[in-house]
């Protein structure tokens, strides 16, 4: 027992399955593991221990009866709390929320209900999911595991997400992605994420960021843990994973803005997880993607796009009470007043005119291949300043991942090894949109050639 937090999502499932594991026993694991571990409630905002019980008891049942509703059915999980779960406040990480009640249970949820997944709680966020660092000092930071000396980034903002599942606490969770939330978070603990074509899932219930660009995934362990999780959420079969192949895949490597000072350590170790897909029957060709430029440079000229959303959305709730915002959120979200219709528009059309070149680039490949993150989480002392540190971090952290949003892409960042302070760096596939699958099967052929 003493190991179940190790497994997988999937290893759990089966043994529950085969009656080698009792889903009841196994959320006491979990619940134990978050009350020993997770004693300021900066990992999990909310714990739901109670619902946790009735699920699992629930699951129980079904498996006595070979009744179970999928291979997950009893794994118990976390969500993000910018889910809506019916009664519950939704915080989306900000104090100022805290009177707001769900209606409803977010579509997503309730599916990942019917499918039998046991709810632990509600996990840490950025405020209003705009932060690629994971910094929350109004909740608490949830704190990166892999150093045990320098409390440092979780990374964001789906942050207590990835912290739970890297930690023990969860078996896997749900996140969003606005510019990297679910990919940031992942590679900087080490785990699978998946960012899905925008429009894939249904978005009802889930506190938005930017609605043109937010699109909410898995983070997991493995690839199959995220492809089980997204046959869940889409409410369809999962991808063929069996046999999956290097051999034969031609992936392009950017060679605009995500190489940029890129750490000598993350290099090293993307590169090194390069050589193993080569070894396993890969190939990879430099290709040219100005657009990555182009596109960092219209978004630093015309003002925050995602502010301008951002503000629309949540400016009146944040002027009612600023003091409760972590002062650079509330900052970010200011710039969105200046934001006008017209800016926004042109920041559609050129994005829209964009994304036509840069998927025409990417039509020869089978993918993109860079680092997902050019630099390892920095401490949290000096981030939870909130000056020009946090700023210039923040925006590092968001370089990388920005393109799939804006250029309709998906995503998968897999775990390729440490960097020299051992800190885990993250590897990003990224494919053309709605080829989920395609990238879920080519992700499963890398994680074992990484392995290797």
């Amino acid at each position: 027992m003493a190991e179940w937090y190790e497994k997988t999502a999937l290893d759990l499932g089966s043994a529950i399955g085969a009656g080698e594991i009792d889903p009841v026993e196994l959320a006491e694991h979990f619940i134990a593991r978050i009350e020993a571990q997770d004693t300021e409630q900066k990992v999990y905002i909310r714990r739901l221990f109670e619902r946790t019980r009735a699920e699992a008891e629930a699951a129980a049942g079904r498996a006595k009866a070979g009744l179970r509703k999928s291979p997950l059915d009893g794994v118990p999980v976390c969500w993000k709390d910018c889910y809506d779960v019916a009664g519950l406040s939704t915080s989306n990480g900000s104090k100022t929320l805290a009177n707001r009640i769900a209606p409803a249970d977010a579509t997503l949820f309730t599916r990942g209900v019917e499918a039998g997944l046991v709810t632990l709680g509600k996990t840490n966020l950025t405020e209003f999911c705009f932060g690629g660092l994971g910094v929350n000092p109004v909740f608490g930071t949830p704190v990166n595991p892999f150093d045990k000396v320098t409390p440092r980034a979780p990374g964001g903002s789906s942050s207590g997400t990835g912290v739970a599942i890297a930690s023990g606490l969860a078996a896997a969770g749900f996140g969003s992605d606005t510019r990297g939330s679910v990919r940031i978070p992942a590679a900087w603990n080490a785990l699978v994420g998946l960012k899905t074509t925008f429009g894939l899932l249904p978005g009802d219930g889930l506190l938005n960021l930017s609605p043109s660009l937010d699109t909410p995934g898995p983070l997991a362990k493995t690839v199959a843990d995220a492809n089980a999780l997204l046959a869940i959420m889409a409410a369809t079969p999962p991808a063929d994973l069996a046999g999956a192949t290097l051999k034969g895949a031609c992936f392009g490597v950017p060679q605009e803005l995500v190489w940029d000072d890129c750490e000598p350590g993350i290099a090293e170790a993307v590169r090194a997880g390069m050589a193993k897909m080569v070894a396993a029957g890969a190939s990879f060709e430099d290709v040219s993607i100005p657009e990555f430029y182009e596109l960092r440079d219209l978004l630093g000229q015309s003002g925050s796009f995602v502010a301008g959303e951002c503000w629309a959305l949540w400016g009146e709730t944040v002027e009612a009470a600023p003091e409760l915002v972590f002062k650079p959120i509330y900052d970010r979200m200011r710039a969105g007043v200046t934001m006008s219709s017209a800016d926004s528009e042109m920041v559609r059309m050129r994005t829209a005119e964009m994304t036509a070149r840069v998927q025409a680039r990417m039509a020869g490949f089978d993918g993109l291949v860079h680092p997902t993150l050019c630099f390892a989480p920095p401490p949290l002392a000096e981030l939870e300043k909130g000056e020009e540190f946090y700023v210039e971090s923040n925006l590092k952290s968001l370089r990388n991942t920005t393109p799939g949003n804006f250029f309709g892409l998906c995503g998968l960042t897999l775990p390729c090894g440490m960097d020299s302070q051992g800190l885990p760096v993250g590897l990003l596939l990224t494919g053309l949109p709605r080829t989920e699958g395609k990238i879920l099967r080519l992700g499963q052929a890398s994680e074992d050639a990484l392995a290797a």
